[in-house]
């Protein structure tokens, strides 16, 4: 599957969770995908995730019972043990991020 697929997959799968559940995972989407890590290997681990937790959902099971009351150490803890991303990806991101900035400042510039 690719990176596209996987998000894909993962919002599919986030409509069959409760709105309790729904709520916990989106902390813990926020926080890994807000994380300096692969893109390939949060969008997988997220996957995992939300595979486990429909699981336990499926069995009476809150996402409380599943990863603990604290979602953001647990969140830690996941980002901890997730490949970080690459130098050259964060320089062509950082690169990307600049290039949009001197657009919108030129179109901003012209326009007034």
């Amino acid at each position: 599957m690719t990176t596209e697929e996987l998000i894909k997959r993962n919002t599919i799968l986030q409509r069959s969770l409760t709105r309790e559940n729904a709520v916990a995972y989106e902390i813990v989407l926020a926080y890994v995908r807000g994380s300096n890590v692969s893109e390939r290997a949060t969008e997988e681990t997220l996957l995992e995730i939300i595979e486990h937790l429909i699981t336990g959902q499926k069995h009476g099971k809150k996402a409380e019972d599943l990863f603990g009351r604290d979602l953001k150490q647990y969140s830690k803890d996941i980002v901890a043990n997730l490949p970080k991303e690459t130098k050259s990806v964060q320089l062509i991101d950082a690169f990307y991020f600049g290039t949009l900035m001197l657009m919108w400042m030129f179109i901003v510039e012209t326009a007034g």
